[in-house]
């Protein structure tokens, strides 16, 4: 739903996806918002499970590279993105990738909108989150000691006992003013 709210309410001109796993996300999001999507996968057989299963959709590109390399490749070959919704899910191992996306993103398109998958919702335990060492938690406070700059968090209001699913948090970061009053009014 946040997804959703998100896309009416800011115009973006594609969506940038890290960790497409088995391709689900990057499918859901293909469908419901028809943008340009690029995403990428390092883990070999997850990329070819999502190549086949996306084969169809026109709107997808598939890469297989490390998150921090594809972001850096995308800036320099595709520079019509100007504003892109980006989802970032590339966090699964030691090597933590996020906050370089982040920084990259933000240096990049500094009016992108980055949704976190699997980060820790303050004041809520029932939302579970990944947490890969000291530094590597994706908490608020890992993220203001890692990312710099000026966002906004925003986190989900539905209390976890509401959610179904695995009920894993997350969080959504905007970094210009016109993000900050747009994404309060789909909040409200």
């Amino acid at each position: 739903m946040i997804f959703k709210e998100i896309i009416k309410n800011l115009n973006f001109d594609a969506i940038i996806e890290t960790g497409t796993y088995r391709g689900t996300t990057t499918e859901y999001f293909s469908h419901q918002a028809g943008l340009p999507l690029y995403s990428c996968e390092l883990e070999v057989e997850s990329f070819w499970y999502s190549y086949i299963r996306l084969f169809g959709h026109r709107n997808v590109k598939l890469c297989r590279m490390d998150s921090r390399r594809f972001l850096e490749n995308l800036c320099r070959t595709v520079p019509a993105i100007a504003r892109p919704f980006c989802y970032l899910d590339a966090h699964w191992n030691i090597d933590l990738p996020l906050w370089d996306e982040v920084n990259v993103i933000w240096k990049r398109w500094p009016n992108a909108v980055i949704m976190i998958d699997d980060f820790a919702v303050p004041g809520d335990a029932g939302y579970s989150f990944d947490e890969y060492g000291p530094g590597k938690s994706l908490t608020i406070a890992d993220l203001r000691a890692n990312v710099a700059g000026d966002y906004r968090a925003y986190f989900p209001k539905a209390p976890s006992e509401n959610e179904t699913g695995l009920r894993r948090g997350l969080v959504v970061l905007a970094n210009s003013e016109s993000n900050f009053i747009t994404l309060d009014k789909a909040k409200n």
